[in-house]
């Protein structure tokens, strides 16, 4: 589903970049993210992916370039997918071993229905994803009429602004804007109770939406 793809794609966006005309590895990224004395923070929400970093002001503009290549060059290479696959596995195991999760996810789903905050992340769906699964999704919603930056700290609105007019100016989409998700509302409920048989676990999770 789309859950698992935005989740995947954000996490190997800091796993190899092209930068400077050559590809560099999610090593070399966090080499470079450390020696500007930060690290590349990427996360996945339920509407936007967020790559972030916090430096010292000189060294924003270095900063910004390693973000900027991270989010319109990453490799989303086969290899790393093949790992982040295996560990996202491994979490869901214990995700869905943990009835509190299990009631926390079974609520959304039965409150969002079928709308991307309804939307959960199966291992059905995590093993079915491919590179080209990735790379589709990043040329879709990684685009630059729907990137928003953000700049707090030392720096003036005039220096900002030609920092990101000089770094991103260039950026382009490569595919037509898809048609934008219909705006989430709360599915009929279908039953006030929903029960997840869990035998052996030998603890109830228990969660209420209103």
């Amino acid at each position: 589903g789309r859950a698992g793809t935005a989740a995947m794609t954000a996490t190997l966006l800091a796993k190899g970049a092209r930068r400077g005309g050559r590809e560099v590895s999610a090593t070399v990224l966090a080499r470079q993210a450390e020696a500007l004395g930060a690290a590349l923070e990427v996360n996945s929400g339920w509407r936007a992916s967020t790559v972030a970093m916090t430096v010292t002001t000189p060294r924003a503009p270095a900063a910004l370039a390693l973000m900027a290549d991270v989010l319109r060059q990453p490799q989303l290479a086969a290899d790393e997918l093949a790992r982040a696959r295996t560990q996202t596995l491994a979490g869901l195991r214990v995700t869905l071993g943990d009835p509190g999760q299990v009631a926390a996810l079974t609520l959304r789903r039965a409150f969002w229905g079928n709308t991307a905050y309804g939307s959960v992340v199966t291992p059905a769906a995590v093993q079915r994803l491919q590179r080209a699964d990735l790379q589709r999704y990043h040329a879709q919603w990684y685009r630059p009429e729907r990137t928003v930056l953000v700049v707090a700290g030392d720096l003036t609105a005039e220096a900002a602004l030609a920092l990101a007019q000089r770094l991103l100016g260039d950026w382009r989409a490569s595919t037509p804007a898809p048609a934008e998700p219909a705006a989430a509302r709360p599915a009929p409920l279908a039953a006030p109770l929903v029960l997840v048989d869990m035998p052996g676990t030998g603890q109830d999770g228990v969660a209420v939406d209103a």
